[in-house]
């Protein structure tokens, strides 16, 4: 069960940040993701400058590391 994804309030600062959208919600199953559609939230980055998509997208991929998904075991 998805608790929390505490990465998203790191997110707002982002300048390329155009929306995110969790799947499933929180408090929602959760699986190994596999592909795309097991993903726990996707994440748009849209700006006119690629280098910075490029670099929130490294951002993004350190914030991952250190603000791994809380999760709980279903009873």
């Amino acid at each position: 069960i998805l608790g929390e994804l505490p990465i998203l309030k790191h997110l707002d600062g982002l300048p390329s940040l155009k929306s995110y959208q969790l799947i499933p919600k929180i408090g929602g199953q959760i699986q190994r993701t596999l592909d795309l559609t097991s993903v726990l939230a996707k994440i748009y980055l849209v700006h006119e400058d690629g280098a910075q998509v490029d670099r929130d997208y490294a951002k993004i991929r350190e914030l991952e590391a250190a603000y791994p998904p809380k999760v709980a075991v279903a009873a």
